[in-house]
């Protein structure tokens, strides 16, 4: 249901708080198109799909768009100084050093995705598969 307002009466607090449902609104649309339109690029040069290759590209540096679910938890590893993040344990064939267990590697994903400039796109009730849109193509 609308809420109409009066502008004689109407107060920037009154404005955000009687627009916010159509910015949640808005953002939850925008969300699922976006993770429905990298999700729907064919894996290959500029798209990765599933945990191995969206890992692979997140440690290149390559993301621009990654799509999460927004629950669920996979542990993982996160190699020696370099940072890179693994699903398995072992040493880092860049480093060489030992692998430090995580809780959950695609939060550590989302991160790294942030922290490199690239943007996240969490999924609630929506496909739970992990997919990305790259910057450039990376090697697998």
């Amino acid at each position: 249901m609308i809420t109409p307002a009066d502008a004689r009466t109407l107060t920037a607090a009154r404005a955000r708080e009687l627009a916010a449902p159509l910015v949640a609104h808005w953002a939850g649309q925008h969300a699922e198109r976006l993770a429905e339109e990298v999700l729907a690029m064919p894996p290959g040069d500029l798209a990765a799909a599933g945990l191995r290759a969206c890992l692979a590209a997140v440690n290149a540096r390559a993301v621009q768009t990654l799509v999460v679910p927004d629950d669920g938890l996979v542990p993982g590893y996160e190699r020696g100084t370099c940072g890179a993040l693994f699903v398995e344990a072992g040493s880092c064939p860049d480093c060489g050093t030992a692998a430090a267990p995580v809780p959950d590697v695609i939060e550590n994903m989302v991160v790294m995705t942030l922290e490199n400039g690239g943007q996240v796109c969490p999924v609630r009730d929506g496909p739970s598969q992990i997919g990305a849109r790259l910057r450039f193509p990376v090697a697998r």
